[in-house]
């Protein structure tokens, strides 16, 4: 999936520069923000590569000297929505309901009337409600069990 991404580049980072290296400091600065964190569209897994990327822009009003590049990079997301079922192992059970944690970038949450369930029973769910915190490394979600045959 490609995604587009901003990454800035200070003065002292633009010595010595070729398309060749500017590209490689791009893709690492790229992945120390952006990969193994959460963002609108998912858990981004891997950055793969960089597609294309701007010439760089220098704000007026920034007298940092510090430029500006718009990015496209092939990346692996993980993700899921509102209304997806899943069969998951329950990891930790406390008096309100049970974790799933294994599940990894995920952490999901479900609530319980009767506790019928011990650890490490695996459970049918429907994810009811996602919770993404930029830049984090973990998506938490609420989910409903569903038929359990």
């Amino acid at each position: 999936m490609e995604l587009n991404f901003e990454v800035i580049l200070e003065p002292h980072e633009l010595n010595n520069l070729n398309n060749r290296i500017l590209k490689t400091k791009l893709l690492f600065k790229l992945k120390k923000k952006y990969e193994k964190k959460c963002t609108d569209n998912g858990y981004i897994k891997l950055i793969k590569n960089i597609k294309s990327f701007s010439h760089g822009e220098i704000y007026d009003c920034d007298l940092t000297g510090n430029i500006i590049f718009n990015i496209v990079a092939n990346v692996e997301l993980v993700h899921h929505n509102i209304n997806d079922k899943l069969k998951c192992k329950i990891d930790k059970i406390d008096e309100n309901g049970f974790y799933i944690s294994d599940m990894t970038p995920f952490i999901i949450f479900i609530i319980f009337d009767d506790n019928t369930y011990e650890k490490d029973d695996f459970v049918n769910v429907e994810i009811k409600a996602i919770k993404v915190n930029h830049e984090d490394n973990t998506i938490h979600m609420i989910a409903d069990i569903i038929n359990n045959n």
